[in-house]
C-alpha cells in the first residue's frame, strides 16, 4: 500500500476521533460527525465513511489501531460494512472476518487500550490536549530506584521494532502461544482477545545493528511465561523447541 496522504476533510475527522479518545469517549455517530466537519453523510466515496477510512488505512501504516471503529450508526451503534470490508481488505484479525460484532469488539478494545496516538496527531501536525506525547512516554519509561536514600536514575538501550512486523506474525500464526497454546481470551475473558508477545527468534541485541527480519521465520507469537523462559538462558536465548521438550518433560515427571 503507498503511504496514505490525508486531505483536508480526513484530517478534520482524525482531529475529531482524536479529540474523542482524550476524553475517554470512543463513539461518535455518522451523523454527528457529518454535522461536525460539513462531510455528506451519505455521498458514496466521499461521504464520512469513505473518509474516516482513508483515516484507519494511514493508522494502519503508523501500526496503530483502526480509528474508524469509532464511527457508528445511529440506530445499531454498530459500524458499518464500509468497516467491515476495510478490517477484511487489510487482513485485520482474519479469524473473526465472519463476526462483524467480535471484529468491532476487539478493534474497540485497541482503540481503547493504545498508547501511542500521539504517532497520528504528530502525523497532522496538531498537538491534542490529553494525547501524552513520545518525549513524555519516554520519561515516564525512565527507571528510578532508591538506595540509601539517594534517588538514582537508571536508564536503559532498547532496540527499535517496527509494529508492521508484529502485525504480519500474528497473521501467520495467529494469537495462540506457539510453545503453550496459551489463550489470553479462553483464560481472562474476551476483552483480552489477541493479548500475545511476539519472540525475536534471533534477540535484536545479539545483532546490534539494523537488519531485515522475516516475520515468518524470525518471529514467533508467545505469552508472557514462555517468553520469560525463552530469555533464561545463561549464554543467550533458548530455541522455542527447546521449551517444547522442556514442557513435555515436565508433564511426563
Amino acid at each position: 500500500m503507498d503511504k496514505i496522504i490525508l486531505t483536508t476533510p480526513q484530517k478534520r475527522c482524525a482531529k475529531i476521533l482524536l479529540e474523542y479518545i482524550a476524553k475517554k469517549q470512543f463513539t461518535i455517530e455518522y451523523g454527528e460527525m457529518s454535522k461536525m466537519t460539513g462531510i455528506p453523510a451519505h455521498a458514496p466515496g466521499r461521504d464520512i465513511g469513505a473518509q474516516v477510512g482513508e483515516v484507519s488505512k494511514r493508522c494502519y501504516q503508523l501500526g496503530l489501531p483502526l480509528i474508524s471503529v469509532m464511527v457508528v450508526l445511529k440506530d445499531t451503534q454498530m459500524c458499518s460494512d464500509g468497516f467491515f470490508n476495510l478490517c477484511n481488505g487489510l487482513n485485520v484479525h482474519p479469524e473473526f472476518k465472519n463476526n462483524m460484532s467480535k471484529m468491532m469488539e476487539i478493534c474497540m478494545n485497541e482503540v481503547k487500550s493504545c498508547d501511542q496516538w500521539d504517532k497520528l496527531a504528530d502525523d497532522l501536525g496538531i498537538e491534542i490536549e490529553g494525547i501524552s506525547k513520545i518525549k513524555d512516554r519516554l520519561l515516564d519509561n525512565i527507571q528510578s530506584e532508591k538506595i540509601e536514600g539517594k534517588l538514582v536514575q537508571i536508564t536503559s538501550t532498547a532496540y527499535e521494532r517496527d509494529p508492521d512486523l508484529r502485525k504480519e506474525c500474528i497473521r501467520k500464526y495467529g494469537t495462540k502461544c506457539q510453545i503453550c497454546g496459551f489463550d489470553a481470551a479462553k483464560i481472562y475473558g474476551k476483552e483480552f482477545a489477541g493479548k500475545i508477545h511476539v519472540h525475536h527468534i534471533e534477540p535484536l541485541g545479539a545483532v546490534k545493528e539494523s537488519h531485515k527480519v522475516n516475520p515468518e521465520t524470525d518471529l514467533i507469537p508467545v505469552c508472557p511465561n514462555c517468553h520469560m523462559i525463552l530469555h533464561s538462558k545463561k549464554d543467550g536465548v533458548y530455541l522455542p523447541e527447546e521449551i517444547i521438550d522442556m514442557i513435555k518433560k515436565a508433564k511426563k515427571n
